[in-house]
Parts: C-alpha cells; sequence; structure tokens
C-alpha cells in the first residue's frame, strides 16, 4: 500500500511509490508481487515486476483477489471473496475493514504460491488483533461501571489513524471515545495531514482527546463542543481521559510509540503511570 505515512522523509506520494517499488529488486524471474488493483500507483509498482520477468497478481476492488460481499462487526468480519477465480468465504478473527484487505491480499499471495486459497481461509479465524494494534480490553469507570478500550498505542500515521477511526465506528457503545496522539514524520505535511483527520473523527467520534502540539490543527478543524481536551503530552492528557470515561464507552487510544500513549492506557486500566 502507498499512503502519506513517514512522508516527511521522502517527500510526496510518487517518492514513496517508488520506493516501495524497490521490493521488486528482489523478485527472481517467474516471481510473483502481490499489489493493490485499486492503487493510483498500481503502473509504478507493477513495472519493477515486469522488468524482472515477473508475474503480478492484484487485489483489491476490480483485482484478481477482490472480496464479494463483506458483512463487518465488533468482532470481525465475516467475508465472500474471489481469488484468482476460486470461490472463498471465511471469518476473519480480528475487526476492522482494513484487516479484511490485508486478508485478501493474503489468500492472493497463499495462492500465488500453488495453495489452495479455500483451503487456508478458514485460518484467518484464528486471528486477533496484537497490543498496540488493536487489541481490545475492558476496563472499570469512575462511575463503577465497564468501558471497551482499544489499544492503538504503537503506530500512529494518517492511513493507520483513518483505519482505527472506522474500527472505533463499529463497536456498539454509548459514546465513543477517540484519544490521539500526533502523527509524526510528516515535515512539511503536517499541518495539512491533522487536518484532514478531522472529516473522519466527525465521523466516528462524539468525544475527541488530542495530544501534542501538532493536534492543535485537528482541534481548530473541529467543532469545540467535540473536543474535550487537548494537552501536550501523554502525562498530562492520561488523568483527564481517565476521568472522564463513562460505562458503556468505547475509547480508541491512538498514537505513534514516540507519543506515549500507553500512558493514557495506563491511566484507563488504574495503574500508576
Amino acid at each position: 500500500a502507498v499512503g502519506a505515512a513517514h512522508i516527511g522523509h521522502l517527500g510526496g506520494m510518487d517518492a514513496i511509490a517508488a520506493e516501495k517499488a524497490a521490493i521488486a529488486e528482489g523478485l527472481e524471474p517467474e516471481g510473483v508481487l502481490v499489489l493493490p488493483a485499486d492503487s493510483p500507483h498500481l503502473p509504478a509498482l507493477r513495472r519493477g515486476a515486469q522488468a524482472r520477468g515477473a508475474r503480478v497478481l492484484t487485489f483489491g476492488e476490480g483485482g484478481d483477489a477482490r472480496t464479494t460481499a463483506v458483512s463487518a462487526d465488533a468482532d470481525g468480519s465475516t467475508v465472500s471473496a474471489d481469488i484468482a477465480g476460486r470461490s472463498v468465504e471465511f471469518r476473519l478473527g480480528a475487526p476492522g475493514v482494513h484487516l479484511v484487505r490485508n486478508a485478501v491480499c493474503a489468500l492472493a499471495a497463499a495462492a500465488a504460491l500453488g495453495a489452495d486459497p479455500a483451503a487456508v481461509a478458514p485460518r484467518l479465524g484464528e486471528v486477533r488483533a496484537m497490543q498496540g494494534r488493536g487489541a481490545q480490553e475492558r476496563v472499570r469507570t469512575p462511575d463503577g461501571g465497564a468501558a471497551t478500550i482499544i489499544d492503538e498505542s504503537f503506530n500512529g500515521q494518517p492511513p493507520s489513524v483513518r483505519a482505527a477511526l472506522a474500527l472505533l465506528r463499529l463497536l456498539p457503545a454509548g459514546r465513543r471515545i477517540a484519544v490521539l496522539g500526533q502523527m509524526g514524520e510528516l515535515g512539511d505535511f503536517a499541518a495539512d495531514e491533522h487536518r484532514a483527520l478531522a472529516a473522519p473523527v466527525r465521523e466516528a467520534a462524539d468525544l475527541v482527546f488530542a495530544c501534542g502540539p501538532l493536534m492543535r490543527h485537528l482541534v481548530d478543524a473541529l467543532p469545540p463542543g467535540l473536543v474535550a481536551a487537548h494537552a501536550e503530552t501523554s502525562a498530562e492528557l492520561a488523568p483527564l481521559v481517565a476521568a472522564a470515561v463513562r460505562d458503556g464507552d468505547a475509547v480508541l487510544v491512538k498514537g505513534s510509540k514516540a507519543t506515549l500513549m500507553g500512558r493514557v492506557l495506563l491511566a484507563l486500566r488504574g495503574d500508576r503511570a
């Protein structure tokens, strides 16, 4: 995938696509490169494989491997797919529509290796979100109830923030709360990328807590009533979040590892930060 992650180092989307296309340099003739069919950068990604006499297999909308039906919920997704002409149905054990896309990509890779995707697909039901990358847990709240936390505290780049917000929308909850740490490695694109989160945040969250100086760009782009607090550091923000959570809430804690959003998780669990 080609997204804006680390765009500050590379200077633009075309440069990111060129860097990712370099993976084709490791291909042998008759090898296979699995690529996103719906990427605007597909031609650039494809050229490297073709130059080495390798085959390209695509996934996603219009690809050789694609979904035909998806039913997503808070626990996972039920998927029907066409994998290189083979009809496959499976249950993905981790929630998030973005992970369905990854699963289809994995099945395309399995098919490229000569495996039967229908035989491989049932193992996708065993997939679970990892700590820091979507794992969910229940915590006690100050009013004596319980809330659900989505732990996304390891990564905080524009594509992954949007994916996490989409997951938050799936959770049944009295309120959906987004606790977001600023995104790093964006260089001159930082202000625009933070402001651009305003629309997906409005669609997903009833309440927002923001951490870091760059998050001021997002806060200023949101309706005032949506923002509960903005702090410079996670240490300042953590007790504010912990005090605000109520029974039935769903809380997304999202940020790159450098923002130390784990302090917010500790506060929600009732631990010392």
